[in-house]
């Protein structure tokens, strides 16, 4: 159910009203996003109050006893208890818990003031599959990401850091259904860069690293230099190719212009038809 009452005066253009979800049922609101997969269940009240002319000198508060959101039939994000709150310009957002997945788990503090400057720290633990309910094709994922934010500077461009590290990745390639597993890394971010630190990993019984730095700049990729290196990896073209090869490369370049060099080794290999 869903309820709402309000009152607006044109005098003096003060406004207040409150809104009630009462197991509210998501769906016709992300159908109008253009997200039909997505459905869930809210239970949370809104209320505001203030001159509509004043933004600074409103006052709203949220208050959601309980949220489940899935997609079709694979449930996304449930949380309780979640608190917001808008005061003499300020948002506030107290430390809340999202379940993630099932599995995973985040935590989340923001507050601005009132030259809607952001401090915001998050932390917590995501299954890496979460990226097929927005990718589908990348399907058989399975890890863990564990992640450390913090953002500060203008809401509109807050200067995000933190710390991303990846546990036991694992994927099927669907083209020949050679494995990747065992894939772990350190993910450093900045302002101004992505660091990819001690990424390893197995391609069935190869084994292969990567570490490298891609520039940003507001968020955005400027260069990339990455280099990478494999030792007796398997590739399987079905019906038609075996081999086994060592490999050295390095990708550097720009997004509007790359250049990937290296040498290739093949140990061995058979072609047939």
């Amino acid at each position: 159910d869903f309820g709402f009452s309000g009152t607006y005066d044109l005098s003096t253009k003060y406004i207040a009203g409150r809104a009630l979800f009462r197991k509210t049922e998501l769906a016709p609101y992300f159908a109008i996003m253009d997200r039909p997969d997505l459905h869930g269940i809210l239970d949370a009240d809104l209320f505001f109050k203030g001159r509509s002319d004043d933004l600074d000198a409103m006052s709203a508060g949220l208050d959601v006893a309980d949220i489940d959101i899935q997609l079709m039939k694979m449930k996304l994000i449930k949380g309780k208890g979640i608190k917001a709150s808008y005061e003499d310009g300020r948002l506030t957002i107290p430390e809340s818990k999202l379940i993630l997945l099932e599995e995973g788990s985040m935590t989340v503090r923001a507050a601005t003031d009132r030259n809607r400057n952001l401090d915001l720290t998050a932390g917590g633990m995501i299954p890496i599959d979460i990226i097929s309910a927005f990718y589908p094709d990348l399907t058989d994922l399975t890890g863990i990401a564990r992640f450390s934010l913090t953002g500060h500077g203008p809401v509109r461009n807050p200067r995000l850091s933190g710390t991303i590290t990846i546990d036991e990745m694992g994927y099927v390639i669907p083209y020949n259904g050679q494995v990747i597993n065992d894939v772990t890394a350190v993910l450093s971010l900045s302002p101004d860069a992505l660091i990819i630190k001690d990424l390893k990993g197995r391609l069935d019984t190869g084994t292969f690293t990567a570490s490298g730095r891609m520039g940003l700049k507001d968020f955005r990729p400027q260069s990339i230099d990455v280099s990478s290196h494999g030792r007796a990896l398997p590739f399987i073209m079905p019906d038609s190719m075996n081999a086994l090869f060592d490999m050295n490369a390095r990708l550097t370049g720009t997004p509007d212009k790359t250049l990937l060099s290296g040498d290739t080794l093949i140990l061995e290999g058979s072609y047939y038809k």
